[in-house]
């Protein structure tokens, strides 16, 4: 499944290379709308769910396992979350207060799947 997915992205950005050469951003649109909805909402993560949502923080490992295939460093979100938990003010909310995790457990989470995510990051050249 995962070679599907990453033939269906392929596909997707010779299709909106193609249409941006002919000036049709629309048509560029209704692919990427096309690929998220279907391929990879309605297929990629329905069939690969217990894999990447295992636990709390399952939204956190799908969003840096899309990063990847999008050509985004996964290591990017960890260090947003980095910036976010040193710019909290105040005293922090005990996590389970909390309906999400803290960001100490969350960075380290995600700092912990890393390794995962990177498999699906492909640099661009």
């Amino acid at each position: 499944i995962d070679r599907w997915i990453l033939s269906e992205l392929h596909s997707l950005i010779k299709e909106a290379e193609e249409a941006y050469e002919d000036y049709e951003p629309t048509k560029v649109a209704r692919a990427i709308s096309y690929f998220v909805q279907e391929n990879l909402s309605n297929w990629y993560v329905r069939l690969c769910r217990r894999r990447f949502w295992k636990g709390e923080y399952e939204a956190d490992k799908i969003g840096m396992v899309f990063m990847a295939l999008a050509g985004y460093d996964p290591a990017e979100g960890i260090k947003f979350w980095e910036r976010m938990a040193a710019k909290q003010s105040g005293p922090s909310i005990p996590q389970f207060l909390s309906t999400h995790p803290s960001d100490e457990n969350r960075i380290k989470a995600m700092k912990e799947f890393l390794p995962t995510a990177n498999k699906y990051y492909k640099p661009q050249q």
